[in-house]
């Protein structure tokens, strides 16, 4: 009875997110959008599957279930922290694409009209395996890319959400949840910095965070939002060889070195394989 309860909840919440709802699978739209946005507006953006998606095909969302048949094929003997090193071993090696290079002209965009804007990640506070400060990772990894948010806000810690773990942080304009719901933390912060926008774009590609951003600016009395369900990941062809993905996992746990797609290397690791087969 409680969980039919808690889903009728939910979909009265999505109901009342769908008449505002826009999508996207670029950012061409968002130049139009911002056109009517000052120094006193807001433009904020999620960025896996917004602004970036890994490399290697075995590491992006579609692929997740062979991942982690693959892992435990190879890897079930590891303990949660080597795992939690090879992990961070593959993050700091593996490497990142845009998933729409007119992103950075976005980002310049706003930039240049004075128009806020920053990132709001659904990413930890803390480090893991041999990353020793995620934040400090993600502002470097973007950065290559890039794509740097306004500096118009210090960095800061928002201690006032708290109770699961680490509190909410921003560094050089992004804002690391934590695990804590997006809206919440993001009221946090305009409370810390004293900054009450009179318009804002959020761009994500989950519907939950949509609706959490919208519902915590909507209790803020924030008059113009616009919400944007962005697909552009989905766009991206889900060409993946499975005998590679093989290849790369079994180096990774057996070897501790990661082999990227596009390397001389795996394509010999895989033919040599097939030859031993043979």
């Amino acid at each position: 009875m409680r969980l039919n309860k808690l889903l009728f909840l939910l979909l009265v919440q999505m109901a009342s997110l769908s008449s505002a709802l826009y999508r996207a699978d670029s950012f061409q739209p968002f130049f139009s959008v911002v056109e009517s946005f000052t120094e006193k507006s807001l433009v904020v953006l999620d960025v896996d599957r917004v602004l970036i998606e890994p490399k290697d095909a075995i590491m992006r969302l579609p692929n997740q279930r062979l991942l982690w048949e693959l892992r435990q094929k190879y890897g079930s003997h590891l303990s949660q922290q080597e795992h939690a090193n090879l992990s961070s071993l593959v993050t700091l090696q593996e490497g990142t694409r845009l998933i729409d290079p007119r992103a950075v002209e976005f980002i310049n965009h706003c930039k240049a009209k004075n128009i806020p804007i920053i990132a709001l990640t659904a990413t930890a506070v803390t480090g893991f395996g041999k990353i020793r400060s995620v934040p400090d990772w993600r502002v470097n990894d973007l950065a290559r890319l890039s794509i740097e948010f306004s500096t118009l806000f210090s960095d800061c810690t928002l201690t006032q959400v708290n109770g699961k773990g680490p509190s909410p942080v921003c560094k050089n304009g992004i804002i690391f949840t934590g695990g804590y719901s997006k809206g919440d933390v993001l009221e946090a912060f305009l409370d810390t910095v004293g900054f009450m926008p009179d318009k804002v774009l959020f761009v994500d590609d989950l519907l939950y965070n949509l609706y959490s951003v919208q519902n915590s600016l909507d209790d803020m009395g924030v008059e113009d939002i616009r919400v944007y369900h962005f697909l552009g990941a989905d766009k991206i062809p889900n060409t993946i060889d499975v005998e590679k993905a093989d290849r790369q996992i079994k180096t990774l746990i057996e070897e501790q070195t990661w082999i990227p797609d596009d390397s001389a290397v795996l394509e010999r690791n895989v033919s040599a394989g097939a030859a031993d087969c043979d």
